[in-house]
């Protein structure tokens, strides 16, 4: 299916070339290191609301505006002449937008997260985008935007989300307030910027020596074909109570939730640690909070699990990932070569087998909601459905969570969990939280409720 295109102009401040950002860096040799055919898994998407009333011409307005504004969406990245990534931002230029009329919303978004978001994007040779605009009898609905994950985050995506609603209801914006990722690469080689990532280093060594050389060692299940499987679990009761443990016990829902994925991966594993890359936003002040760009990376963490209390185990996730946390944001090639010192020095490469991802939003749409009891809280998950989405021969970890607000997102290697255990891990991890939330605290009886296998 193809659509008619639009051409849209776009006119910044400047042509400017410079280094990757460490976030750039990170996204960009994820994308290098994925084949050809599968590089638009980079890729991530958001759509925006259209207020009523818009003509089509508005709304190209406003997506001019919006590249315009954000230097991120203007830019190609290729490699200079030490094969070392850089960055070309473009004053001005021009994008096509797809004008697509359905009078199907939902059919036509998932038609389109094939053809559009699931396409690589050449970054060498277009910026890093493709747009859409989504019209009903005439009237414009809603604007398609994907980006490369080189480009944004999924933060970034919010804040473009936010700001694009508020010009296209009020005609304009607060000025930009963030940084921009040229300005960002500066910082990143300043004296502070170095020491923030002598810190970091610092950290990845002292993970890297608790790593075993691989979490699921000896596990081999004969796997589905395709071997990789994408589903989904959305898990109000899950979100409801991570909320009320850590106003108990007073940490961050983020936190409980990391101490059920600890105790029953290391419970499937058959180990007393749970060993993965966690991701962190790295956005430690106004004007990376307020920027759009790509800031998010990934960091080597080990969890204990605690036979004492599941309070315990959420109060060392809590300190492990404020650590993490506090030197999320490093140089990849530098990290790189601290964990090729170290395969070098051990029989057996270390490996990370898993990888989870918490989002976090710059605009909360959590509800004000809080449990009200065990028989309310398991009335959601009765609702809860798990839906295998994609299939895949090719993915790379034995298992990638993510968690965004009430939806857990996982990928499994069916070789380490199996499509029924991936499916338990996810309720379980709801399971075991709803349990927590309403007064169990013993870690044998929460492992009681789980239909995981042990190693």
């Amino acid at each position: 299916m193809s659509f008619p295109m639009r051409d849209v102009e776009f006119r910044g401040s400047r042509d400017a070339e410079g280094e990757l950002t460490w976030g750039q860096r990170f996204f960009w040799d994820l994308y290098e290191s994925t084949p050809p055919e599968d590089q638009g898994n980079v890729n991530v998407g958001i759509t925006t609301p259209v207020p009523p009333g818009k003509s089509v011409d508005e709304v190209l307005t406003a997506v001019s505006w919006m590249l315009s504004r954000y230097e991120a969406l203007r830019t190609t990245f290729f490699c200079g002449a030490s094969d070392d990534p850089r960055q070309l931002v473009h004053r001005s230029g021009r994008v096509g937008v797809a004008m697509v009329e359905t009078g199907d919303i939902e059919g036509i978004l998932s038609h389109l997260d094939d053809v559009i978001r699931r396409r690589p994007l050449n970054l060498s040779e277009m910026i890093p985008v493709r747009l859409a605009l989504i019209s009903v009898e005439g009237r414009p609905s809603c604007i398609l935007l994907v980006a490369s994950h080189v480009a944004a985050d999924g933060w970034g995506l919010q804040l473009i989300r936010r700001d694009l609603e508020q010009y296209l209801t009020r005609g304009s914006c607060e000025p930009y307030a963030g940084i921009q990722p040229l300005d960002q690469a500066l910082f990143e080689s300043s004296d502070a910027g170095r020491a923030s990532s002598k810190r970091a280093l610092e950290y990845w060594r002292t993970q890297i020596s608790r790593y075993p050389s691989s979490m699921y060692e000896g596990i081999q299940l004969a796997p589905a074909a395709p071997r990789y499987i994408e589903a989904t679990l959305e898990a109000p009761a899950l979100t409801i109570a991570a909320r009320e443990i850590s106003r108990r016990i007073k940490t961050t829902p983020a936190s409980a939730v990391l101490a059920a994925y600890v105790l029953l991966t290391a419970h499937r594993a058959g180990q007393r640690q749970s060993n993965f890359c966690l991701y962190s936003g790295n956005r430690f002040n106004f004007s990376t909070r307020e920027s759009v760009g790509a800031f998010s990376q990934q960091s080597p963490i080990s969890i204990e699990t605690s036979r004492d209390s599941f309070t315990n185990i959420v109060r060392g996730a809590h300190r492990s990932a404020l650590s993490l946390y506090r030197n999320g944001a490093y140089p990849p090639p530098a990290a790189a070569a601290i964990l090729a010192e170290s395969n070098a020095s051990w029989q057996q490469p270390v490996e990370c087998d898993s990888v989870v991802n918490i989002v976090s939003k710059p605009v909360s749409d959590v509800t004000s909601q809080t449990y009200a009891d065990l028989q309310s809280l398991r009335k959601l998950e009765a609702c809860s459905e798990f839906v295998v989405q994609h299939r895949y021969e090719r993915a790379g970890h034995a298992l990638n969570l993510r968690i965004n607000s009430d939806m857990i997102t996982v990928l499994a290697d069916t070789s380490v969990y199996a499509e029924e255990h991936a499916e338990e891990l996810l309720r379980g991890m709801q399971r075991t939280l709803i349990a927590a939330a309403t007064g169990s605290d013993s870690v044998d009886e929460l492992l009681n409720t789980v239909r995981l296998p042990v190693r």
